[in-house]
């Protein structure tokens, strides 16, 4: 495993609507896969989204949104462990005043996805 850094910056993380709409109202967000995982995925650029969106969600149906994370006002742990710096792990709820902007990912029928719409 890589050296741990701290990351800052702007990242996007990805989440299934229906499931992201059951945090309203609330001060912190988990992913589905939280308590297996541990963390909170998270990367750099709306091409690396579609990318990972591709690789692991096409098979899922349902219709999913990309959250802008301001990872300064996280207040979890966040670091890189992959060497290019392009994956910051969150480990810790996302408290969700940190999320600065939300965003419909757009896809095909067959389920792939294509690219991202402008600020819901």
């Amino acid at each position: 495993m890589s050296e741990r850094r701290t990351a800052s910056g702007t990242t996007l993380h990805l989440v299934p609507e229906p499931y992201w709409s059951t945090f309203a109202g609330k001060k912190e967000y988990t992913p589905e896969a939280f308590a297996e995982e541990g963390f909170i995925h998270t990367t750099h650029g709306d091409d690396m989204v579609i990318t990972v969106a591709n690789m692991f969600y096409t098979s899922d149906p349902r219709a999913y949104i990309v959250l802008t994370i301001d990872l300064d006002r996280v207040e979890a742990e966040t670091v890189y462990e992959d060497p290019d710096d392009r994956f910051p792990h969150i480990y810790g709820p996302l408290n969700l005043d940190a999320v600065t902007g939300l965003r419909r990912i757009m896809r095909e029928p067959s389920g792939r996805f294509t690219g991202i719409g402008e600020d819901l």
